[in-house]
């Protein structure tokens, strides 16, 4: 390893030594340290072969799932780029290199038919550290997604036709009221506190003085 650099987003880098070709690339450290980049991608090549060989994946729901995660991160015509790739969502390395990376992680952390990937950090990247299978209920719980149609810039709020603001949350195909308030922010409150007493998956809202 050599002396360590620091990009503008403050990530450290550093140059190592591939331990299969023995040429000299540049990468995050930490990804080093985690175990997450082995080395200089041609350990990849050695695992898959030529990319347009068969790994004997193609046809699985994974292959699918492998996909279509990578095309709403980085093809600007996937339907789903906006939310994803646009706001700088990312595939780690080891996975965007690497089909059976991926592979063997899905089936060593959980996998099932029934389940689907989910970031636990809706800002982070699809990652070993960042991602697991979790059912659809629970998915749809850890989405960042506000309705367009919410006026009131909160998860779970929306104004009542007398003038008031309401608070609901859905929680394993139960929809639960949990008040009416003078103001949204209230209402998120009501919102972000049910989460905590429960320790559901939703997200909480950011709440400051701009609502």
């Amino acid at each position: 390893m050599f002396p360590k650099l620091s990009s503008k987003e403050r990530k450290h880098y550093a140059i190592f030594e591939c331990p299969y070709c023995k040429k000299h690339f540049e990468t995050q450290i930490r990804s080093v340290e985690d175990g997450h980049t082995k080395s200089c991608g041609c350990s990849t090549k050695i695992m898959m072969g030529d990319n347009s060989r068969t790994h004997g994946l193609s046809q699985t729901r994974l292959h699918k799932i492998y996909t279509l995660m990578i095309q709403r991160c980085y093809n600007k015509n996937n339907t789903g780029y906006v939310i994803y790739g646009d706001r700088g969502i990312a595939v780690c390395e080891e996975w965007r290199n690497s089909l059976v990376c991926f592979y063997e992680w899905a089936i060593n952390n959980g996998y099932s038919k029934k389940l689907q990937i989910d970031r636990i950090n809706n800002d982070g990247p699809y990652s070993p550290e960042n991602c697991r299978w979790t059912s659809r209920s629970v998915n749809c719980q850890n989405s960042r997604l506000i309705r367009s149609v919410n006026t009131s810039g909160y998860r779970g709020v929306t104004k009542y036709k007398d003038g008031g603001w309401i608070a609901r949350i859905g929680l394993k195909r139960i929809r639960y009221y949990l008040g009416c308030f003078s103001t949204p922010k209230q209402a998120a409150q009501a919102y972000n506190d049910f989460i905590i007493t429960n320790k559901t998956y939703h997200p909480l809202n950011i709440i400051n003085d701009e609502h």
